[in-house]
């Protein structure tokens, strides 16, 4: 049976920096029940922020968004490929 794989990315803004930047959190829940819980390894200005991704046409945001597609990429691409070699891995 295959479960829906989602990635999706929050602020973690009680740790926003003096300079307005805020560490991106990622969640890759697969189905109801499973979930974790990573940094994705940068900061974004809070007022980008909206609903899981940076908003505005400015580099600046276009640029996080490219890379937290690359992050939501890879990290569906690794869980594919455990579940396709492991047994265990939740599916």
């Amino acid at each position: 049976m295959t479960k829906e794989v989602k990635v999706s990315f929050y602020l973690k803004r009680n740790e926003t920096k003096k300079d307005g930047k805020s560490p991106v959190m990622a969640r890759l829940s697969i189905g109801k029940f499973s979930e974790t819980i990573f940094s994705a390894k940068m900061t974004v200005p809070a007022d980008l922020w909206s609903s899981g991704r940076a908003t505005g046409k400015s580099h600046t945001a276009n640029e996080i968004n490219r890379q937290l597609d690359e992050i939501r990429a890879s990290a569906l691409s690794h869980y594919r490929e455990l579940s396709a070699v492991r047994e265990n891995v939740p599916s």
